[in-house]
């Protein structure tokens, strides 16, 4: 079986080889600034024209007119920048690239835009990437605006794409009430009250913010959350006189973000610990 198979593969190769590269295609020129290509299945028997003049021809390797420069698949260029590189990038990374304009399957060698080969257009995907502190604002392709991202981009030509990053919103911080005060006796917390937070910024901001306090009787909950401008959301303060004395005692609970415009922000608490009835 062994001995079969060899010389079948070998003939195989042969008559592949003699098809690719030694088959050869006719140029002729029929008129005086014009020359026709055919394949070889194609050759005319002959050299006459359609009109019946002797036509100039000549014989070259098929595979030689495949590579020819003229048939090769289009590239075209994207060029990919940032208004600030210190707002942010994009991936890929600033720079320009070099594609081509169609992906092309099975056959590296075609212009794709023959019917030898399956083609697909070429999408290139770039992101926007804002640093900290920095938002995406919008796309500039060739000069028109686009807010999508991120943003597909069809190589059917050169284009220039400017990604803009702008300084982020800033928020606020908005706190209700400011100050708070508990009264009860000892041997019994008193009932619980709540503080809203706000984030009072501008649209597009965004306010992390979280709650401490400097008093081991006094407690908060949630102590952390993040907010859209206009949005609120409360905060519980709770009070445990658990070895507390009869007096008056104060406290303050501290509300923060670094990057609001107002931080920190504080709620004054004054609790009173009065004797027991």
């Amino acid at each position: 079986m062994k001995k079969i198979v060899f010389p079948v593969v070998l003939l195989f190769g042969i008559l592949l080889i003699s098809t690719i590269g030694v088959s050869t295609a006719t140029a002729c020129k029929e008129k005086e600034n014009a020359v026709v290509i055919t394949p070889p299945e194609e050759q005319p028997s002959h050299n006459a024209g359609g009109n019946g003049v002797e036509r100039a021809c000549i014989h070259v390797p098929w595979i030689a007119i495949l590579r020819s420069p003229a048939i090769q698949p289009l590239k075209y260029t994207l060029t990919i920048s940032v208004n600030n590189p210190a707002y942010g990038t994009t991936d890929p990374a600033p720079g320009t690239y070099v594609y081509y304009a169609h992906t092309c399957a099975p056959h590296a060698c075609c212009a794709c835009e023959h019917v030898c080969c399956a083609c697909t257009r070429t999408v290139v995907t770039v992101t926007a990437i804002p640093y900290a502190g920095y938002t995406f604002d919008h796309w500039e392709l060739d000069g028109a605006d686009n807010s999508v991202k991120p943003i597909n981009v069809l190589m059917d030509a050169d284009h220039d794409l400017l990604a803009v990053f702008v300084v982020a919103a800033k928020p606020a911080i908005g706190l209700s009430p400011t100050s708070l005060t508990f009264s009860t006796v000892v041997g019994s917390n008193p009932l619980s009250q709540t503080v809203t937070v706000t984030n009072t910024g501008p649209a597009g901001s965004t306010l992390n913010w979280s709650a401490t306090d400097d008093a081991a009787w006094l407690s908060e909950s949630p102590t952390a959350g993040s907010l859209g401008s206009g949005a609120s959301a409360d905060t519980t303060v709770s009070i445990d006189i658990t070895g507390l004395t009869v007096g008056t005692y104060n406290a303050t609970i501290t509300v923060s973000d670094p990057n609001a415009t107002n931080n920190p922000q504080t709620v004054s608490v004054t609790l009173e610990v009065r004797p027991g009835e």
